[in-house]
């Protein structure tokens, strides 16, 4: 791998790629593949986001950009939990996220629900207030999590090649 990329620095890049893209990486694989593993997934989905919006939307005019600032607050503590428990954030859909454990499936399978508990006891609502525009009264909104997961043989895929 070359050492930075469109001017960032190659470590500043890695950080944000799923480690099973960054092992194929250094391997140099020049075409596209497709592995099995064991392991778990965990599909994390941000509850009320539509509401939030629709809400913030008809209160003020700033309602897109507040929106955008509470949301990174709360992807923030949820990326947060992962990380403790290990997990890799695959990819982040609007306002879900889904994470990999690539292990042998009892330790995978554990860690996963182990990241899905603390996800719901410490970060399954998240409240903030946003002050009204001219005399209006402030609004508060809340955003749940819902939280799925499985097991099993996993089969992921790099489509295309290096070039």
């Amino acid at each position: 791998m070359k050492n930075d990329v469109a001017g960032l620095k190659e470590e500043n890049v890695l950080a944000l790629l799923p480690s099973v893209v960054v092992h194929e990486l250094e391997k140099d694989v020049q075409e596209a593949w497709v592995r099995a593993f064991d392991g778990s997934l965990l599909f994390v989905d941000i509850a009320g986001f539509s509401s939030v919006a629709s809400k913030l939307q008809k209160f003020t005019n700033e309602g897109a950009e507040a929106l955008s600032f509470h949301l990174n607050g709360y992807f923030t503590k949820l990326i947060s939990v992962v990380r403790r428990h290990s997990g890799d954030i695959i990819f982040f859909s609007g306002d879900a996220m889904m994470v990999a454990w690539a292990m042998p499936l009892p330790v995978a399978s554990s860690t996963a629900l182990a990241c899905g508990a603390a996800l719901l006891v410490e970060t399954s609502e998240y409240t903030f207030t946003i002050e009204g525009e001219h005399g209006t009264a402030d609004i508060t909104c809340t955003m749940t999590l819902h939280i799925g997961s499985v097991c099993g043989t996993i089969h992921g895929m790099l489509v295309g090649g290096k070039g």
